[in-house]
């Protein structure tokens, strides 16, 4: 009995060292997960903030863009306004037919040179704006998402 009991001994106290052993180890590769989750929760998150920060980058110089092509367009539409009310009042004071034709002509040919103008600096804006917002994108697609 004695020996019997020795080995029930000898196995209970080997089977709690192993389990200690196991728990140790469990909790060391636990921790060692936790930590690394951490640092990926950690990367990702400043990952999807800086991806958050230039998105907003992109959208705010979108939408300046947006906002000055549009100004633009609203001045150069007061403009020919205020050009053609000029033209009709000339017109209106004519004292004959050849000298209504002349003033249409003039009307016409610098209506014509100013849209041309016009036509030119928004096309100029609309690129420069586009090429803004496209370095944008490219230096947000150069940045890896994960640090």
């Amino acid at each position: 009995m004695t020996q019997q009991f020795g080995k029930h001994v000898f196995d209970q106290a080997s089977k709690l060292f192993k389990d200690a052993v196991v728990q140790k180890n469990f909790q060391a590769l636990s921790e060692s997960a936790v930590a690394a989750s951490k640092g990926f929760y950690d990367q990702a998150t400043a990952a999807a903030l800086g991806q958050t920060k230039a998105l907003t980058d992109i959208a705010d110089t979108a939408w300046g863009s947006t906002k000055m092509l549009n100004e633009q367009v609203a001045k150069n539409v007061i403009s020919n306004i205020e050009a053609t009310f000029a033209a009709a009042q000339l017109m209106s004071g004519a004292k004959s037919v050849p000298e209504i034709a002349k003033l249409q002509r003039e009307f016409l040919q610098n209506f014509a040179a100013q849209s041309l103008r016009q036509t030119t600096e928004l096309f100029d804006l609309s690129t420069r704006a586009s090429q803004n917002v496209q370095e944008k994108i490219q230096a947000l697609n150069a940045k890896p998402f994960i640090a």
